[in-house]
């Protein structure tokens, strides 16, 4: 079940990336300026948050093991929850740049399906998890 899961995920990372390079691709000289603006000015906040939930995760499952199903369901819930908060601060501020609506659209639709393959994996990882232990 993972091995299918896994080229789902990364069918619909290669699908929403050709979404993304063809809304890049019309976006004016100006417009791709503002894209790299916004990319400058992305927090490492959200760096940090991740790798604080990385090793929150290890650090449970090392002092607890019998809790690595409920730490493995939370590790994943919390990067999901990362990732669309990520997603959605990323396109208040291509808003806020003035993006076209062209592509805002096609963020969204990209981000979308980016998400949809990490839920996914993400299913098909916690299932493996919850029937590995019986």
């Amino acid at each position: 079940m993972l091995i299918p899961a896994v080229l789902v995920f990364l069918m619909f990372i290669v699908i929403a990336a050709q979404i993304q390079r063809k809304a890049l691709a019309a976006l004016s000289t100006e417009d791709k300026a503002k894209v790299v603006d916004v990319a400058t000015r992305t927090s490492l906040g959200w760096f940090l948050a991740a790798i604080g939930f990385l090793v929150a995760f290890f650090v449970t499952i090392r002092m607890w093991p019998e809790r690595t199903e409920i730490a493995s369901t939370a590790a994943l819930v919390a990067v999901l929850a990362l990732g669309v908060a990520g997603g959605v601060s990323t396109y208040r501020r291509y808003q806020i740049a003035g993006m076209p609506k062209d592509f805002l659209k096609k963020f969204i639709l990209a981000r979308t399906i980016r998400t949809a393959g990490a839920i996914s994996l993400f299913a098909a990882v916690l299932s493996t998890v919850f029937h590995s232990g019986r």
